[in-house]
């Protein structure tokens, strides 16, 4: 096995592999290839943007979209994809596809410290 920087060439076929094994390729930057030149994995690294997002339950809603429409404004600036983990308990959750947003799966988040 190697792991090599994908190229635009690489990404249908990472994209491809992922997805006949049940997984979205998300913004591929390296991939996993075996010695027989099949793609075994791959990970991103800055290849996406991911937005933090608060704010008070005190806010008017009015004012929490406004901040959520600021936030979507910057990273859309930034040019790459964008993913914004939200709680499933938050109240946002239903006003998300509204906003724009497809949900893509569920995950809980670790820090590498």
């Amino acid at each position: 096995m190697k792991i090599l920087p994908a190229t635009p060439g690489d990404i249908a076929r990472i994209e491809s592999a992922a997805a006949m094994d049940g997984h979205p390729a998300f913004a591929p930057t390296h991939f996993l290839e075996s010695l027989d030149g099949r793609v075994r994995g791959y990970f991103s690294v800055g290849g996406v943007n991911c937005v933090m997002f608060w704010s008070h339950t005190k806010n008017k809603p009015l004012e929490s979209i406004r901040f959520v429409k600021e936030s979507q404004r910057l990273a859309r600036e930034a040019g790459k994809p964008v993913f914004y983990p939200c709680s499933p308990d938050s109240p946002f959750v239903p006003l998300l596809p509204e906003l724009g947003f497809e949900k893509v799966g569920n995950a809980d988040f670790w820090l590498l410290k």
